[in-house]
């Protein structure tokens, strides 16, 4: 019972912000005439595709991880040593001129392009 009155307050709170921002879409200059019900369809198919692309992120961001993580221990050395891949010469210009394109090991750091292409391939 509780649950249901919530729920319709919830549907009444969302109606209401449903109208005034369709209020506030007429009184602009892209208004076409168009019905609440066609500007609250056209709304729920762009948020729609935001939330696909963030769920996309999210297995690409997955999908790297697992890929590293099965990556040969070379390429997971390189990854977690913080001067491991080569910066811009703006940021290596901070570091000691001893130590520039050089990792933590003294090791020459490797390029970005080259350590995606171990990761990947």
């Amino acid at each position: 019972e509780r649950r249901a009155a919530r729920d319709a307050a919830d549907a009444a709170n969302a109606r209401r912000r449903l109208e005034a921002e369709f209020d506030r879409y007429r009184r602009t200059a892209a208004y076409a005439g168009e019905s609440i019900d066609a500007f609250a369809a056209r709304r729920a198919a762009v948020r729609s595709k935001a939330a696909r692309g963030g769920w996309l992120a999210l297995a690409v961001v997955v999908l790297l991880n697992a890929k590293l993580a099965l990556a040969p221990p070379e390429v997971r050395r390189i990854a977690s040593d913080p001067n491991g891949i080569c910066v811009a010469p703006r940021g290596d210009r901070n570091r000691p001129a001893a130590e520039r394109g050089l990792t933590s090991a003294g090791e020459p750091c490797v390029d970005a392009a080259d350590f995606a292409r171990r990761v990947l391939f």
